[in-house]
């Protein structure tokens, strides 16, 4: 008899020690924090300042891997690491010049590990979300700047960095569908840098030295925008009044836009983009949001009157354009 009192006892010990621990907040700690991995070529500071800012402001922990050029193998070779390490969540720049990153993003969607895609989209990837520009309006809005700089007549070359880039390739054909409706706007030359500043150089030398006519560009990428800037400052071209449409804000940027070199340039929300991307995989996380969204922000034009310190510190503070 006593010893089934003692063990009935000692049971019920045990079960107010289990509900205590349970119960009990030191016990419990805080929740970990959700884990995700920015995965990204070389991309400007707004972007990543975004992700940081969300990450303190939300208690995520966001992993950045970046690479100084583009090598879809090495991105997707990462993306796949970042899968395996189970990651709750990964950020990516949507270029895409091959299968290798649709196949790392596949991968990551059967591991139920969501994929967001920011800058630049891939829609037929099987990403849960793009949050960025729309591109194709972001490109018309650059056309039609430079239909009214130029009063709708003009010689026109594109300079692009990759137009496998789908970000790029809308762009381009937003502007082209503005062009096309003036008669008069003719563009002569689409060439591709592939973001190498001994080529931009060259490639925009030997276009300005063999097309004399040539009087507008249309530059759809920063990396692209902040090299070619460099060639228009030089005396030997300064004189051909040529008007510049570039895409993207940096100090070399705004600098051409103080001197002249560049007419204006079309600027998106890269901080909001980054910090919009880490709230969106934790709300998704949390049943809040839903796979398939597309995010589209506004982009604004930048001319010579552009307070690039205001931006700037508005950018790093997380306020909106």
């Amino acid at each position: 008899m006593k010893k089934i009192v003692l063990l009935i006892v000692v049971m019920l010990f045990l079960m107010v020690g289990v509900q205590f621990y349970w119960e009990s907040p030191m016990e419990q700690g805080e929740p970990l924090a959700y884990r995700f991995t920015f995965v990204c070529p070389s991309v400007g500071k707004g972007l990543t300042a975004g992700i940081a800012a969300a990450d303190e402001a939300l208690g995520t922990d966001t992993k950045r891997i970046e690479f100084e050029n583009f090598n879809e193998e090495e991105l997707a070779y990462a993306v796949l690491k970042a899968v395996y390490a189970n990651v709750d969540g990964i950020i990516m720049v949507g270029r895409s010049t091959s299968d290798a990153l649709p196949e790392a993003i596949e991968q990551a969607e059967k591991e139920e590990i969501p994929v967001i895609l920011v800058d630049s989209d891939l829609p037929d990837s099987g990403r849960d979300c793009y949050i960025g520009a729309d591109n194709q309006e972001a490109g018309a809005q650059a056309g039609r700047v430079l239909l009214e700089s130029t009063e709708g007549q003009a010689h026109i070359a594109v300079v692009a960095s990759s137009l496998s880039d789908a970000n790029q390739k809308e762009r381009l054909d937003g502007f082209l569908k503005v062009i096309k409706e003036a008669p008069q706007m003719k563009v002569d030359q689409v060439i591709e840098s592939q973001s190498d500043g001994m080529r931009v150089r060259k490639i925009a030398q030997r276009m300005l030295d063999e097309y004399p006519e040539l009087d507008a560009i249309f530059c759809t990428d920063e990396i692209t925008s902040d090299l070619l800037g460099e060639v228009l400052a030089e005396e030997a071209y300064q004189s051909r009044e040529i008007r510049t449409v570039c895409f993207g804000m940096s100090e070399q940027i705004y600098g051409y836009l103080q001197d002249g070199v560049y007419d204006a340039s079309i600027v998106q929300q890269s901080f909001e983009q980054g910090y919009r991307a880490v709230e969106w995989l934790r709300q998704y996380l949390n049943g809040q949001a839903e796979s398939g969204e597309m995010i589209h922000l506004e982009t604004l034009v930048a001319g010579q009157d552009f307070d690039f310190e205001n931006w700037k510190q508005r950018s790093e503070s997380g306020e909106t354009l």
